[in-house]
């Protein structure tokens, strides 16, 4: 079994789990913005993933993208939305998946 974490590239191995296309992120107040996917290119069942934040909530949703090798693969998605009248920097912790055990994700909120 082979596990690799990639940013862009798809990838043969078991678990597969990135940053939505950059470590760092920047969004507006109130305005939600996605920061990791997780996905299995054998089993087509993504694994679980979760995040904490300390201003701004953080769920998680399941959706389809186009990984390994198919337009409709299913991902579970971890997204972080600010409060209304946040500006600043969050640190986004995010746990689960492969490679997302305690990562964090800091999003500039504007």
């Amino acid at each position: 079994m082979q596990i690799k974490v990639t940013m862009l590239a798809l990838v043969g191995g078991v678990f597969v789990s990135a940053p939505a296309f950059a470590q760092d992120k920047t969004t507006q107040a109130g305005k939600p913005v996605l920061i990791w996917s997780t996905w299995n290119c054998q089993k087509h069942i993504p694994p679980a993933i979760s995040g904490t934040a300390k201003t701004g909530k953080v769920e998680t949703k399941s959706a389809v993208e186009n990984r390994c090798g198919s337009a409709s693969e299913p991902v579970t998605q971890l997204w972080y939305t600010p409060p209304a009248n946040f500006k600043g920097t969050e640190e986004v912790m995010v746990y689960g998946g492969a490679g997302g055990v305690g990562n964090k994700v800091r999003v500039t909120v504007k």
